[in-house]
């Protein structure tokens, strides 16, 4: 204020407002719009809004990085549109048409070119605002997908190749291992033509109920152990047909861990074995046979090894007739029950015996 008769100021007034609560808004608003741009730049996401009065389109600065155009504060439609290649663009008008005269939202996975020329792929969502029931703008969101697409292709293309393996695939959760057992959570068409039962089924269940009478308790205590201790284990074991029908299985059970280490999931592939374990029970029974009936033949009956002559069996009548005990002739060679004459006869005979086939000769 002036003094009197010009006399310089002696005092000044002034308003003083507090404005704490304002600031520490206006800091709250900076902090989120920076961590939006951040999480939208890590997750390749913008934002994007269409002015429908001007046809001009506003976005965030993520959707110009993924255009890679320089960052600006809007753009025409058109030159938006003109981003998705010739075969996407009418897909893009006719959500937008329909979001304009339907308030429909829009959903897509589309293809896209960028400034630079690289192909990439974008998700592409929107939505009508209206007022009074017409819509007078659309926001949305603009997502570069292109790595989820390529990882989502690569899932199809194993899932694919799993699915039309002969060997069976069954994956379930990692835990429980006591009852009720891990739950299954995946399994391949070649599981569904063995076991007879449907995907459907058996999601959700244990692969216990592919035991039965016969499945071996002492394979599954050892597999039951293995499991405890996350190790891989191979074993072969008795299953059942959802029919009730036995059959074996050679399985390859592993754990699968996520990124930090941390066990998932169990993947199990199992082969069917029943024929090559039904060949290797004839062939014991062949063998026992044999084994019966050289011991019970009337005749002497011995094997001796090729090579040193030594016996390697004989039967009951062959230690009737030389009065050897079996450990006896077991310790001796074919020559040892034989005159010097004769074993020296038989040794000349062998190697011509064995080259033109069976040595046959009267004892």
């Amino acid at each position: 204020h002036g003094g009197v008769d010009g006399a310089a100021p002696t005092h000044r007034t002034g308003v003083i407002q507090d404005i704490t609560a304002r600031k520490h808004s206006e800091l709250a608003m900076a902090r989120n719009t920076e961590l939006l741009n951040r999480t939208g730049e890590m997750a390749k996401i913008g934002g994007w809004e269409l002015l429908l009065d001007r046809m001009v389109y506003v976005c965030s600065d993520e959707v110009f990085r993924i255009y890679e155009v320089p960052i600006s504060s809007y753009t025409l439609a058109e030159q938006a549109l003109s981003f998705y290649p010739p075969e996407a663009q009418p897909l893009v008008r006719a959500a937008i048409q329909a979001g304009i005269e339907r308030g429909e939202p829009c959903d897509l996975i589309l293809p896209f070119v960028t400034a630079t020329g690289r192909r990439r792929v974008v998700h592409l969502q929107g939505r009508a605002l209206q007022v009074n029931g017409k819509t007078v703008r659309l926001v949305g969101a603009l997502q570069d997908v292109t790595e989820q697409q390529k990882a989502q292709g690569q899932l199809k293309l194993l899932k694919e190749a799993v699915s039309r393996l002969n060997d069976i695939v069954l994956i379930t959760e990692a835990e429980p291992i006591e009852e009720p057992g891990p739950r299954i959570v995946f399994v391949n068409d070649a599981f569904e033509r063995r076991t007879g039962y449907s995907r459907e089924e058996v999601l959700g269940k244990s692969p216990r109920i592919l035991q039965g009478p016969n499945t071996q308790r002492d394979e599954l205590d050892r597999i039951g152990a293995a499991l405890k201790k996350w190790q891989p284990v191979r074993s072969e074991l008795i299953n059942y047909t959802k029919s009730g029908q036995e059959f074996w299985l050679e399985l390859d059970i592993v754990p699968l861990a996520d990124a930090s280490g941390w066990f998932t999931h169990w993947v199990a592939v199992e082969r069917d074995i029943t024929e090559r374990k039904h060949a290797e029970q004839a062939l014991v029974n062949s063998e026992q046979r044999y084994a019966a009936l050289f011991e019970a033949a009337p005749v002497p009956m011995w094997v001796a090894d090729a090579e040193s002559q030594a016996f390697m069996a004989v039967n009951r009548a062959a230690i009737l007739s030389y009065g050897y005990s079996r450990e006896e002739f077991l310790s001796m060679t074919i020559f040892g029950i034989r005159s010097e004459l004769e074993a020296r006869r038989l040794k000349e005979e062998i190697p011509s015996g064995f080259r033109g086939g069976v040595n046959r000769r009267v004892h």
